[in-house]
């Protein structure tokens, strides 16, 4: 929630999509959750 949020504040400062950047930004952090459990890091 906390990416999602911090994406819709880099919409804002980069006049950027509302949709697309806490879109992208929760899909990074969902994937570098993957990769810390795979790696047995999380």
């Amino acid at each position: 929630m906390s990416l999602v949020l911090l994406g819709i504040g880099l919409a804002r400062a980069v006049s950027g999509s509302y949709i697309t950047w806490p879109t992208g930004m929760l899909a990074l952090g969902i994937l570098m959750a993957l990769v810390g459990m795979a790696l047995h890091i999380t």
